[in-house]
């Protein structure tokens, strides 16, 4: 699947396969588990809340040019997950799993490592906030 908007949101939810989503000015979310994902935006932010015990698939890979990112990463989530942000992006990071994830703050680009093995979940952004919330329940309401 492919999907491109130039204002307007663009919106995943439980989708496995291989999706490629692209977005100027307006927000993509995921709400998902599996698959190979592929976002992008510009101008606008990236919502991800992962769902399950581990990613199944190839990988997620989120980025965000001048837009802010938001993850939603579930409690005992075992997948590596990286959050990344280039530049001097403010951060918030909620939750038990915050204190015990790997830090790095390196020439301008700031990481957080979740999760064991390689990154299979990989959300970025430059020039923009970093949401995370660990551990909540991510129900839909």
């Amino acid at each position: 699947m492919t999907a491109r908007a130039e204002n307007g949101p663009i919106t995943i939810r439980d989708s496995g396969g291989e999706i490629e989503a692209e977005a100027h000015n307006g927000p993509i979310e995921i709400r998902g588990e599996s698959g190979h994902v592929r976002l992008r935006t510009e101008n606008g932010p990236i919502g991800v809340s992962l769902t399950g015990a581990s990613w199944k698939g190839e990988g997620l890979e989120a980025q965000a040019v001048n837009g802010p990112i938001a993850v939603g990463i579930p409690e005992g989530y075992g997948s590596g997950t990286l959050v990344e942000a280039l530049g001097h992006s403010p951060w918030e990071c909620h939750g038990h799993a915050c204190s015990e994830a790997r830090t790095i703050d390196d020439d301008g680009r700031q990481r957080m490592e979740f999760g064991s093995g390689p990154a299979v979940v990989r959300v970025s952004t430059k020039n923009g906030p970093v949401s995370i919330a660990t551990g909540e329940d991510d129900e839909e309401e």
